[in-house]
């Protein structure tokens, strides 16, 4: 049974069916006005007839125009579902890359002017595009050449937050590129990726004359050290960690340790920040 599609309350598409009585009936074709065959023919929502060759010129026009895309007559869509018996595999193959295509917002194209491919958010990873036909990388933010292990000069929101860093003193992995803010302890920083720096210079750990610690972030460690073993002795209050609320800005997850950007949730009864996952 041709299916209908569900945006369009219009008659279902109506493909002819081998039945014996039907094979010398002649239709009109709309868009090539010969008669053809009822076998060969297909009706539209909108009830004109099409033939075999026409249906298919009429997707292969949609995947080049894009202001024709989707495929309709007299404004309504044709249904792919109903079509598909009239189009061989490989257009029906190129139909559906192009309606990833056209229903892709911010698209990305290899930047090679003789590949010029689309490049298909799958393939997108840390905002850099892997073309499938040349293997090319493209930037998906200013889709120019790939900056490699540089950050784009369009990419707003790392400006914002390198300005951030540079503000309120934090430090980047040399090797990583993972933020990290130091509130308590010595400068000795090892990063998630295992690499050891400096959180003074951000120089690789023991290449600089940096301090080795700064005496403020000591003496903040050891009152934490005095409140632990103070509650130790006395017992935790439980905190059942059920009401929160977000804070906007950049914050460090209590519990894992990255660094948010954007927003951090906060706990209503012990004042614990933590990213959504940690909080569950």
């Amino acid at each position: 049974m041709p299916l209908v599609e569900k945006s369009l309350p219009s008659p279902e598409l109506k493909v002819q069916h081998s039945l014996p009585e039907a094979a010398s009936e002649q239709r009109h074709c709309v868009a090539c006005m010969t008669n053809i065959s009822c076998l060969e023919t297909i009706e539209s929502p909108c009830s004109h007839i099409y033939c075999h060759r026409c249906v298919t010129d009429l997707f292969k026009s949609a995947m080049v125009d894009e202001s024709l895309f989707p495929p309709r007559c007299c404004g309504q869509h044709m249904p792919l579902e109903s079509t598909k018996s009239f189009l061989s595999t490989e257009l029906l193959k190129e139909y559906q890359e192009k309606e990833l295509e056209y229903g892709t917002s911010n698209r990305t194209y290899c930047y090679i002017s003789t590949c010029l491919a689309f490049i298909p958010p799958k393939c997108i990873q840390n905002g850099v595009a892997t073309c499938k036909i040349c293997s090319c990388k493209t930037c998906a933010i200013c889709k120019a050449p790939s900056h490699e292990d540089e950050e784009c000069p369009e990419d707003m929101d790392m400006e914002e937050l390198l300005n951030t860093a540079a503000n309120k003193k934090w430090q980047r992995c040399y090797s990583y590129h993972r933020m990290v803010e130091l509130a308590t302890g010595c400068n000795h920083i090892t990063c998630r990726c295992k690499a050891e720096f400096c959180y003074q210079c951000g120089l690789q750990w023991k290449q600089c004359p940096c301090p080795l610690w700064h005496e403020n972030r000591l003496l903040v460690r050891q009152v934490q050290r005095a409140e632990r073993q103070r509650t130790l002795q006395v017992g935790p209050v439980a905190c059942t960690h059920r009401h929160w609320t977000v804070l906007y800005g950049g914050y460090q997850c209590k519990r894992c340790e990255d660094w948010l950007p954007r927003f951090i949730f906060s706990c209503n009864g012990c004042g614990m920040s933590a990213y959504r996952g940690c909080k569950r």
